[in-house]
């Protein structure tokens, strides 16, 4: 059996010079020329990119216990991250899914509705100072803190204050060295003290600071909350009865604090940078909204009827999907379309691709929101959507993602209008998560001026 086509690259790096200047061009590239499955080789690595919905769901479904996350993508998240939902395996995610599932359950995230739109409208409020004149904001800036606030206020129970800055910039400074070790041909070992290995170091340390803080000072407290800290805190493990070290809880919150606000963020950013390059879905969503909320902030029981408003969101995320790639490694030796699979190799899937491929997508690069219209089931391609990846390990915050987003699109856009700068170039940066490359620099304006695509 023969291994499937690929980019054969250059001696010794292979193609690590096309991946690291583009990723995302390379994914799609290489399905283009290669089909729906390729091997391929980044220095000393070899993989194989799968783009077709069978290959997702036979990897994280019908064969996902053959597959793990013991690999080189996760491993790098891991000194960041410990051994929280995102990274831990078998046993140890387990009980952690099963731990804090009930904290989002639909009717639970329900009562969070309030929270969203206090911090929404604190955040308009502030905007009103520059609305209409020569003054311009970093929309993905200011999406992570009021991301970041409503994770904290909904989460931990607990106002993020000066805080707020730290926590940012360690993230997106993590986040850059991530990517980069991602692609790099050699990382020193942690241990090393090379200047990246001790900047990497103090960005861990000042986001470890924060988090211990939060559970020290709600031991202290002694007063009962009904969150997801003291859900950790007063958990108990179902053979021992002992209860989570702090280390534990650590890197719980850790891993819910960033996928918590960063994926919303980037999803609120892309659709907001989407509806400015498109009057009349603008139009249309406005539409909406003056008829389902006529001016009053939305709530939890608007949200079925924001249905044009979720549309939006959902072809966001089919064109800029927050988590753009997954990938996991084999245990043991498996076939997918016909090639062999060998144990130890890396799996790839690439959201960005998948969710823009020809076969699946009509006019696949065009942002068309009535896509998810119920009523034109004919335009749907549910199969070869992933936003939130799949099975069993299906992301557990997605609820709340989406309620946050129609709430606080429902928000904005009632109030304000949102330009791109002339000039300012947009362009994806796939770090762990997707991220517009230096931001995305908007000006604020009344909603009945015209927003022209740039």
């Amino acid at each position: 059996m023969k291994r499937p086509p690929g980019p054969d690259g250059l001696p010794f790096i292979g193609s690590l010079l096309r991946a690291r200047r583009d990723p995302l061009r390379f994914a799609r590239d290489v399905t283009r020329a290669y089909g729906d499955i390729a091997y391929f080789r980044i220095g000393i690595y070899t993989g194989y990119l799968l783009n077709h919905p069978d290959h997702f769901r036979h990897v994280l479904q019908s064969n996902l216990r053959n597959y793990s996350k013991e690999n080189y993508n996760y491993k790098k998240l891991k000194p960041v991250l410990g051994e929280g939902l995102i990274t831990a395996e078998g046993d140890s995610w387990l009980r952690s899914r099963r731990l804090i599932q009930p904290v989002f359950h639909r009717k639970r995230i329900a009562r969070v509705g309030s929270i969203i739109t206090q911090a929404a409208t604190g955040m308009l409020d502030h905007w009103a100072a520059i609305v209409d004149r020569d003054r311009t904001i970093n929309l993905n800036t200011a999406m992570m803190r009021l991301t970041l606030r409503i994770i904290f206020r909904a989460l931990f129970s607990m106002n993020i204050g000066t805080e707020a800055n730290q926590v940012l910039h360690s993230f997106t400074r993590l986040n850059e060295d991530i990517a980069q070790r991602f692609r790099a041909v050699f990382v020193p070992p942690p241990g090393i003290p090379t200047p990246r290995n001790r900047k990497f170091k103090r960005e861990r340390d000042n986001l470890d600071r924060v988090v211990y803080e939060i559970i020290h000072r709600r031991r202290a407290d002694g007063n009962s909350h009904d969150d997801l800290l003291e859900t950790l805190l007063s958990a108990r493990d179902e053979s021992s009865g002992q209860r989570m070290t702090d280390r534990q809880i650590r890197d719980e919150v850790m891993t819910l604090m960033l996928a918590g606000h960063e994926t919303t963020a980037n999803l609120l950013t892309w659709t907001c940078y989407l509806l400015t390059r498109h009057p009349s879905v603008v139009k249309k969503l406005r539409t909406e909204l003056r008829t389902v909320l006529g001016g009053h902030e939305p709530t939890a029981d608007d949200l079925s009827e924001l249905q044009y408003t979720k549309q939006v969101l959902q072809e966001s995320m089919r064109l800029y999907p927050p988590v753009w790639i997954i990938s996991r490694q084999a245990k043991n030796a498996d076939t997918i379309s016909g090639y062999p699979i060998p144990a130890g190799s890396t799996v790839t899937m690439c959201t960005y691709t998948i969710h823009r491929h020809p076969e699946f997508w009509e006019h696949p690069d065009a942002f068309r929101p009535e896509r998810f219209d119920p009523g034109r089931s004919e335009h749907q391609s549910p199969e070869a959507y992933f936003p939130f990846g799949a099975g069993p390990r299906f992301c557990i915050g997605n609820n709340l993602a989406i309620m946050e987003g129609q709430m606080i699109l429902a928000c904005i856009y009632q109030r304000y209008g949102l330009r791109l700068v002339p000039g300012h170039r947009v362009e994806p940066e796939p770090l762990v998560t997707l991220r517009p490359r230096e931001g995305l620099h908007m000006s604020v304006h009344s909603p009945e001026i015209r927003h022209e695509p740039h």
